[in-house]
């Protein structure tokens, strides 16, 4: 089975980068990045009656199928935006990784996160970003290496 790490954070605060550079580390053999869970629930028909719960489940349980097919061992999701996500992530087994820079700790969130909400309540690691991109991306791989190369081991 997949081992996922979701990123977390606010917008340019490197969740995309920090994929790309572990893939670099790991190569295309071993890791495959989505930029988001997908939304699968656009070629199904919603059924008022049933709720936006079972809405919602019905996507994860159908990104849960396409998750299984995937024959590499790591899964890195750029982005994940909820709780409902996170839980998502956790239940199969897979880890939650928060970004942020100082300067966004009380900043104002963007529009995308007044919607949704940002909040998550587990996260597994913590990465500041407030260096340079060199030291951003040592800091990334120092903090993971441990979790992927175990994962690697396992597969």
């Amino acid at each position: 089975m997949v081992f996922i790490i979701a990123f977390h954070g606010k917008p340019a605060v490197g969740k995309s980068t920090a994929c790309q550079h572990l893939l670099n580390c790991y190569g295309k053999d071993d890791v495959e990045i989505w930029d988001s869970i997908p939304d699968l629930n656009s070629a199904v028909e919603f059924d008022p009656e049933r709720s936006l719960y079972y809405a919602s489940n019905f996507r994860l349980n159908r990104v849960g199928i396409e998750i299984n097919k995937i024959t590499k061992p790591i899964l890195l999701i750029s982005s994940i935006d909820n709780q409902e996500e996170s839980d998502f992530v956790h239940g199969l087994g897979g880890i939650i990784v928060h970004l942020f820079r100082p300067e966004q700790i009380n900043a104002k969130p963007l529009r995308k996160y007044e919607a949704i909400g940002d909040k998550i309540d587990k996260i597994d690691v913590f990465i500041k970003n407030d260096t340079d991109l060199s030291s951003f991306l040592d800091r990334v791989k120092s903090n993971l290496s441990t979790i992927v190369d175990r994962q690697l081991e396992l597969y």
